[in-house]
């Protein structure tokens, strides 16, 4: 027996205990930021970009420690720019970790003995140069260039790793990691165009008279610009140049083999090319066609819509990567003539035996 009568709470106690120990919990147990927070942050001018990655152990053991490495690059980058560092008085010292890690990649590359690690090891070592898109210029375009331009470096050495030579577990790894970084690609091209918009509070003023920019054709290093043309123009490259063709319109050809080509923001242009090392990325285009003559071993459509691309006889075994595509093609050159091929936009997912049975549904 009790020595008295217990003390019952009230319901309404119990209601606001009980909220609290939940808001309490929901707080240490908060995920990292998500994709569907971004948008929200970048009103709010509070930053946030998705930590991605993927558990690796069937890999050589150089290439689980460089990925890991890789992934922490990725986490470390979401702690800079939700902590806004980027933008504090200290941020070079805050940057230091990143700049650390991507020193400890490269000197991996150093250490690698074979053909399967070395490209590995290589091409990641050219993604992680894409961390630093807000330390150069500020503009927006500048800042997402600066992240295809890396994203390609890293794509010359992932499309010289030999799928063939691997083993069933390797190669599932192999996909699951390359879905894993252009998760973390799309992000950062995504933020780098939108974190350096200017926000206003002033009242709108009258549009100001559109001034047309100068078209440019330059060569830096062993990357070509090519940005605003208008018209045809002709370009003679070689096999360790880049060439990124920005906002333009009419038509271009070029010349000879090179490392890699982008189409960004171009609308109602028509490219040809003979020879390509690692891949052609149409991004954020409308109204354009692209031929390879010789040889492409893969091609990216991303965000993109009325894509045509004609594919040689010496190309057939392309890989195509697509991504918000919206009425694209691929025409394949069948002995005299191009056979046409829709990109589907629609898929019919179902779950069975413990995965999902991805299937696409034919255009109408």
């Amino acid at each position: 027996m009790g020595s008295g009568p217990s003390k019952c709470k009230s319901k309404e106690t119990y209601e606001v205990e009980h909220e609290s120990r939940k808001s309490t919990e929901e707080k240490a147990s908060a995920p990292p930021p998500t994709e569907s927070l971004i948008a929200d942050r970048v009103i709010t001018g509070k930053p946030a970009v998705h930590c991605y990655g993927c558990e690796v152990k069937f890999l050589p053991e150089i290439c689980q420690t460089c990925i890991k490495k890789f992934w922490q690059l990725s986490s470390l980058h979401n702690d800079y720019l939700w902590n806004n560092y980027h933008k504090s008085q200290d941020s070079i010292t805050k940057l230091q970790p990143q700049v650390n890690i991507v020193g400890e990649i490269s000197n991996l590359v150093r250490q690698t003995r074979n053909e399967l690690d070395k490209n590995f090891v290589s091409a990641i070592e050219g993604f992680s140069g894409a961390f630093g898109w807000f330390q150069g210029n500020p503009d927006p375009k500048a800042a997402k260039s600066f992240v295809i331009e890396f994203k390609n470096s890293g794509m010359y050495f992932w499309n010289r790793i030999r799928i063939n030579d691997l083993d069933e577990n390797q190669k599932i790894e192999i996909r699951k990691i390359k879905e894993e970084i252009d998760k973390i690609f799309r992000q950062l091209m995504e933020y780098s165009s939108s974190e350096n918009q200017p926000a206003s509070n002033e009242e709108p003023k009258a549009p100001k008279k559109v001034v047309e920019k100068e078209p440019v054709k330059k060569l830096e290093g062993k990357k070509w610009t090519i940005e605003n043309a208008k018209g045809n123009w002709e370009l003679q490259v070689e096999m360790d140049q880049r060439i990124h063709i920005i906002s333009s319109t009419g038509g271009g050809s070029i010349k000879g083999k090179c490392n890699s080509i982008s189409v960004d923001s171009c609308k109602k242009f028509n490219f040809e090319l003979d020879s390509v090392v690692s891949q052609v990325e149409i991004i954020n285009c409308s109204k354009v066609g692209g031929q390879v003559k010789n040889i492409c071993p893969c091609l990216t459509i991303d965000s993109s819509s009325d894509v045509k691309f004609y594919v040689s006889k010496q190309s057939k075994n392309i890989e195509v990567v697509v991504s918000r595509a919206k009425d694209s093609m691929l025409l394949i050159e069948e002995e005299d003539d191009f056979a046409e091929y829709p990109i589907p936009e629609q898929f019919k997912i179902k779950y069975e035996n413990k995965k999902l049975d991805v299937k696409h549904v034919d255009h109408i």
